[in-house]
């Protein structure tokens, strides 16, 4: 995963954004699919189709969208 860091040349496109934010989710959710887990496998499931609709999310967007409409998929409890 590659996170673009805005200059003042090139401020971040919408898409940039999106994708920024969903790498440092899913970072921040890779603990869910390891083995040693402390997750049920009906939680684990949970997770993984969160993490599928994060990877998903950019496709539903372009760059004339504002970052501020993006819809985030809910994070499992």
């Amino acid at each position: 995963m590659k996170i673009i860091a805005p200059t003042p040349e090139h401020p971040l496109t919408t898409l940039e954004k999106i994708r920024n934010t969903r790498h440092y989710l899913l970072a921040d959710s890779d603990w869910t699919t390891n083995n040693d887990s402390p997750l049920t496998n009906a939680k684990q499931e949970e997770w993984k189709t969160y993490r599928q609709l994060l990877r998903d999310l950019p496709a539903n967007y372009t760059d004339e969208d504002s970052f501020s409409d993006v819809l985030w998929p809910e994070q499992p409890e």
